[in-house]
């Protein structure tokens, strides 16, 4: 079994050593409720009297202002002046979570409606309101693109573009007009766009946006789009690379290279004056010449080249999800929020809410329902996984059973990663509890933990003996060292439910930047149902693993076939755990071409039927008492491609946690010091 996810699991719950969470009653929501209930059986009428009731009487509930703008809409009327109230008491109150739940099952035009406005109650509450409010215009545009409506997204580009700084803007805005025809506007606007790009995370953000632009604009963007630079013309890739290279430089570094960059100018500007009087000197020379000469020159003139068609418009499908939820009737009889499915078991991406805009790590766990599956309750009975439970729990007053997720982001780890990976390439090993802890130390790291119980916080960090820090208008808490992490971790309260942990200084970044998108085009190739993900993801994956080395002649050959599919194709890459009355393992690599998919996933299946007929060879040397349990596992090894996702994954039957428990002298005992961890 996988340590790694363990440790991680550790590491958050001990972070948060003990600290004592305190439940608050639920108040009473008899009249909503009874609201509600007029709604489900049909009548709707005397529901939103009852909500207007409720309104009347005084209330913070933002939820009542929003059902009753939903029934308004439903009716034909427009239920903008409710929603618009909600909102604000909403973002003023910081009850996201609640909200989220609350509107789980509204779809369709009336939800894309109220979380336009929920957005911009938000950001009218952010320390740069007018940053936030040009974001959310962005994003309206690209809504708006990937709909068809070219128009309304080029205006509403245009608009960003005016006052706006940030480089995707000036790209998206390019791209639309290139594809309703404006090809000497878009080139413009790249080089705009080029020319704001200047940092890591600018060159990052650009790349997530950019993913789904191909063909011609993505060729123009980064083969014939220059920038001057330092006296030096680059591309978007030339630049990329440079960018790369200047955040990898060391402060003498930089200071030095400045220095020759500034010779370089210096050099280059005497040799165009020397270049100028030497051109002055010829036309002197030229006027002298015979008249015929003149003329003849004049004559050879080149005849300008007529301009091709320009390209046709792109247009791109609507992923299934948003179809599906466009198609959605807003208007069901069905009382839509009387359901008890849980918020994690939604559809769509993992909420990538308050991480690092350039998280290319991402860890997701659902400890809860993890823990509450079959396979989970049953692996928690095993007296070595019920210590560390009860050991976890003791410490931090936190129960597994109590979080509902917990969302870990390493924002540029690649980079991080590449000078470990030489060093292991030349034989060094490096030492994994550092790694860990410097990355969680990082301003570029954060832990986002949500909870399915409220928690009082200023009780609990009270028990927990956690110093209180004010900066501003920002309180957030540094919880006490513990020795299994000596760097001090800060938490900040985003309301009842949902908590932000990390250093002091990237929590104080993640307040200050906002929630920021909450999807991630990088990692939408996995899914919030599972219940563990560890997936990687960055526009810089398929140059590095162009470095794979090739298979070794004497391997079998379907190695070779699979390593020359993927070589230089790789996007992304997670490990993926479905918890369930078994559990489902599952390693997935998301590569850049379907093609590669399509070839590797051939070889991969050669290699999976291979390791099939050679496993009972090894199976004999497992325990007896587990052996009948892996055999089965064994059975359900399989491959398979779809898209550009090429799959390895098995299935661990829940009779293998059955036979752990009945004997759990199968499970290694720790050693001094260490300590234990509940199963995934």
């Amino acid at each position: 079994m996988k340590r790694g996810p363990l440790c991680l699991m550790l590491f958050v719950f001990v972070g948060l050593s003990s600290l004592k969470t305190v439940f608050a009653d639920r108040a009473s929501e008899g009249p909503l409720n009874a609201a509600l209930s007029l709604w489900r059986a049909g009548d709707v009428v005397g529901a939103e009297q009852q909500l207007t009731s409720i309104i009347d009487g005084g209330t913070e509930d933002s939820r009542v202002f929003y059902f009753r703008g939903i029934l308004s809409e439903n009716a034909g009327h427009d239920g903008t002046k409710d929603f618009s109230f909600a909102a604000k008491l909403e973002a003023a109150t910081g009850t996201k979570t609640l909200i989220n739940r609350a509107l789980e099952k509204v779809q369709g035009p009336v939800r894309g409606k109220i979380e336009k406005i929920r957005a911009s109650a938000r950001d009218a509450l952010k320390p740069h309101p007018e940053a936030a409010r040009l974001k959310s215009v962005y994003r309206e545009a690209l809504e708006a693109r990937n709909s068809g409506e070219l128009d309304r997204a080029l205006t509403l580009l245009k608009e960003v573009t005016t006052t706006g700084t940030d480089p995707r803007f000036f790209y998206m805005y390019g791209v639309a007009l290139f594809e309703t025809g404006h090809a000497e506007g878009a080139n413009a606007a790249f080089a705009e766009g080029l020319k704001h790009e200047k940092t890591l995370e600018d060159t990052h953000l650009v790349s997530i946006a950019l993913a789904e632009v191909q063909g011609e604009p993505r060729r123009l963007i980064e083969e014939q789009t220059l920038s001057n630079a330092a006296g030096e013309v680059l591309t978007r890739q030339t630049n990329a690379r440079e960018i790369q290279r200047r955040a990898s430089m060391s402060q003498d570094q930089l200071l030095a290279d400045a220095n020759l960059a500034a010779t370089s100018i210096i050099q280059q500007r005497e040799q165009q004056q020397e270049a100028r009087r030497l051109a002055a000197a010829a036309a002197i020379i030229a006027e002298n010449k015979a008249e015929e000469e003149l003329q003849t020159k004049l004559s050879e003139r080149p005849i300008a080249a007529v301009p091709k068609d320009d390209a046709a418009p792109v247009t791109e499908e609507m992923p299934a999800e948003e179809a599906a939820v466009a198609a959605a009737d807003p208007a069901a009889a069905a009382n839509p929020f009387l359901s008890g499915a849980k918020a994690g078991s939604a559809t769509g991406s993992i909420d990538m809410s308050w991480m690092p805009a350039s998280t290319d790590y991402l860890t997701y766990v659902r400890p809860a329902d993890m823990l509450n599956s079959g396979f989970g309750s049953t692996l928690s009975q095993v007296p070595q996984f019920q210590e560390g439970i009860n050991k976890m729990t003791e410490q931090s007053g936190l129960a597994a059973v109590d979080i509902e997720s917990i969302t870990a982001g390493v924002g540029n780890m690649i980079g991080s990663l590449m000078p470990i990976v030489a060093q292991a390439a030349s034989g060094n090993s490096s030492n994994a509890a550092e790694l860990s802890q410097s990355l969680m130390s990082n301003v570029n790291s954060m832990a986002v933990i949500r909870t399915n119980k409220e928690i009082d916080i200023v009780d609990a960090m009270s028990t927990a003996k956690a110093t209180k820090q004010v900066d501003g208008d920002t309180t957030y808490y540094l919880l006490p060292k513990v020795e299994s992490n000596p760097s001090q971790m800060a938490l900040y309260a985003v309301d009842s439910m949902t908590f932000l942990m990390g250093s002091e200084s990237a929590v104080k970044v993640a307040v200050a930047a906002g929630p920021g998108e909450p999807a991630s085009e990088l990692f939408s190739f996995v899914s919030p149902r599972a219940h563990l993900v560890l997936a990687f993801s960055s526009p810089l994956m398929a140059a590095m693993s162009g470095s794979i080395p090739d298979a070794p002649p004497q391997s079998p050959p379907m190695l070779g076939q699979f390593v020359s599919a993927v070589k230089g194709k790789i996007a992304g890459g997670a490990f993926i755990v479905e918890a369930g009355t078994d559990l489902k393992v599952t390693i997935t690599l998301n590569l850049t071409e379907e093609s590669a998919a399509t070839e590797g996933g051939a070889a991969l299946s050669e290699g999976v039927q291979m390791a099939k007929q050679m496993a009972p060879f090894a199976l004999g040397q497992a325990p007896q008492e587990i052996q009948p349990s892996l055999v089965q596992a064994v059975g359900t090894l399989a491959a398979s491609n779809a898209g550009e996702k090429l799959n390895l994954s098995i299935n661990i039957p829940g009779s293998l946690a059955q036979a752990v428990k009945d004997n759990p002298q199968l499970i290694p005992a720790a050693g001094p010091g260490a300590p234990t961890a509940p199963a995934p």
